[in-house]
């Protein structure tokens, strides 16, 4: 029995790691800008894929959650035109998403897909925030959730976006504040997380 479930196991992770593979080309080749490096597909989005992958060892995660995630973090910055601010990408990046995700991909949570690119990269919460204030943070349960969003896949598409801030010059620390998961916060700042950016 073990050396079955083992072996499923086994077929399950080279259907993901295919399926990031067909993901991540299919929003390469629909990105605005192809030449994009702290943000682009082959480098940040690679990572925040891999971090997804990190956090499942953790914390399991059904294959169709998995899935999920894969399709909003390969799409979450391809509708970045430049790096640095760039505050409508996560608009154009959902626009961008909706079009081509059902096409290929038709069983795919398209609602909460959507919600959590479109709303990936806000500074702060939207409903009564106040700075230094629990509710100031952009986690999930500060937002409204609309009805038919599974809160799983925002709330880990912002979770494994915020776990590469590493990436960036002169961060050495990501905000647990501004994580939503659990088993996030745990990893964040881990030694297993910070030696990847060494």
């Amino acid at each position: 029995m073990l050396i079955i479930s083992e072996e499923k196991k086994l077929e399950e992770e080279l259907e993901l790691d295919q399926l990031t593979k067909q993901v991540m080309n299919l929003a390469y080749d629909n990105s605005l800008s192809k030449s994009l490096m702290v943000h682009g597909i082959e480098n940040h989005t690679g990572m925040v894929n891999y971090w997804m992958r990190e956090l499942s060892l953790r914390e399991p995660m059904s294959i169709n959650l998995q899935k999920n995630l894969i399709y909003a973090i390969s799409f979450h910055d391809s509708g970045r035109s430049e790096e640095g601010t760039d505050p409508q990408h996560a608009k154009r990046s959902a626009e961008i998403a909706k079009k081509i995700i059902p096409h290929y991909f038709p069983d795919a949570d398209l609602n909460s897909i959507i919600w959590g690119i479109e709303n990936h990269s806000c500074l702060r919460a939207p409903n009564d925030a106040v700075y230094g204030t629990k509710k100031f943070f952009p986690v999930i349960d500060n937002f409204e959730v609309p009805d038919g969003v599974n809160p799983l896949i925002p709330s880990y598409l912002w979770d494994v976006d915020r776990l590469d801030m590493l990436r960036f010059p002169g961060c050495d620390k990501v905000d647990e504040r501004r994580l939503s998961t659990k088993v996030a916060k745990e990893f964040a700042n881990s030694e297993c997380h910070v030696r990847a950016y060494r």
